[in-house]
């Protein structure tokens, strides 16, 4: 069964490797620890970013590696990494085609957000094009720390649409009406922050808006 987020295999791990920790001698190899040079801070939360260095590789498996100090008698978990398993993908919402046609004017009246956020959606209008769901110019912007916002634009109307918000940014392709909300690292894992958690968006073309799409878990 495929858990999205894993938030009940990464609780039980945590539960168990703090138990192990604080119950077994600093030697017990039970609990692999070696020094991890790749796995880095990746939420841009203040406090992890003013963190120096590396940290100890306390746990590490295919779906969940827990970073933390090993240097003292108490092993301080830093970071939960969960991999992430999406279960649809961008091929699975391709459209038929990506317009090619004439832009016409951007529409300000046709949203509130058009006209409070007008340079930076007039500029990426004009630059991109279409860069989403095959005939939209997706926008993005910065509302302060670990926050962004967005809204898409139809090429061929004009009109401004609100698009959903997130903390780690945005992933999407021109041919696709799929979003991904908060994608993870190259590596696939992404930091198990309360906001941190990938979310997969689609973009509805009967209701024009974007519905996030949740897995069935049996």
């Amino acid at each position: 069964m495929n858990n999205y987020f894993q938030k009940v295999t990464l609780t039980a791990i945590l539960s168990l490797v703090a138990l192990c920790i604080s119950c077994e001698p600093r030697k017990q190899k039970d609990v692999a620890i070696e020094k991890s040079t790749v796995l880095k801070p990746i939420s841009t939360d203040s406090t992890q970013q003013n963190r120096q260095g590396t940290s100890d590789t306390i746990y590490s498996s295919e779906t969940v590696k827990i970073l933390g100090d090993t240097t003292s008698a108490k092993h301080k978990i830093d970071y939960a990494y969960v991999k992430f398993e999406p279960f649809i993908g961008f091929s699975d919402f391709k459209v038929d085609a990506v317009y090619e046609g004439k832009h016409v004017p951007l529409d300000y009246k046709s949203n509130p957000i058009a006209k409070e956020f007008k340079t930076i959606i007039t500029e990426t209008y004009n630059k991109e094009g279409v860069n989403f769901g095959g005939h939209y110019t997706f926008v993005k912007w910065g509302c302060g720390s670990a926050c962004q916002s967005s809204a898409i634009v139809d090429v061929r109307t004009g009109k401004v649409y609100e698009g959903p918000g997130a903390a780690q940014g945005y992933s999407f392709e021109k041919d696709s009406r799929m979003l991904l909300v908060n994608p993870p690292e190259d590596n696939g894992f992404f930091a198990d922050c309360a906001y941190c958690h990938p979310e997969i968006y689609i973009w509805n073309e009967q209701t024009k808006a974007f519905e996030q799409r949740l897995p069935i878990l049996d």
